[in-house]
């Protein structure tokens, strides 16, 4: 299924993405293959010197709450998904620590890796990604 998923990623890359453009992913990579995979790609596309990979970080808690009182940015009304369930969260977290965070180690030691602090206001969070954008400060 990696491949899968990767093969997807490098096409739009390769095909859709100019030189000059960036990508921004929201959740990927996950798993260290993925990581590895894009990695190599864009070193390959000579790319790698202008990307950075943002991790925008909640804790456990603070997602929990999240997740049990979505809302619709549409409408402003809450909307319950069939997996914001207790027991799911905390599987979602389990999978996390097992398989993303490897990924994060990855990109923190062979990428640019900025943390951000997704707990404050929109406008911070933001702010520091256009401060991260600027490939001077990263982690």
């Amino acid at each position: 299924m990696d491949e899968i998923a990767i093969t997807l990623w490098m096409h739009e890359i390769i095909f859709r993405i100019r030189e000059n453009q960036g990508i921004l992913g929201d959740g990927f990579p996950r798993r260290v293959s993925e990581a590895k995979g894009i990695d190599e790609l864009l070193e390959f596309l000579k790319r790698k010197r202008n990307t950075v990979f943002f991790l925008i970080y909640i804790s456990e808690k603070e997602s929990h709450k999240r997740l049990v009182r979505r809302v619709d940015a549409a409408t402003g009304k809450e909307i319950k998904r069939a997996d914001d369930e207790k027991r799911d969260i905390k599987l979602r977290w389990k999978l996390y620590r097992q398989r993303t965070i490897p990924a994060i180690k990855y990109l923190k030691k062979n990428c640019r890796l900025i943390k951000i602090n997704g707990e404050q206001s929109i406008e911070n969070v933001f702010k520091d990604i256009l401060r991260g954008t600027s490939l001077r400060n990263y982690k």
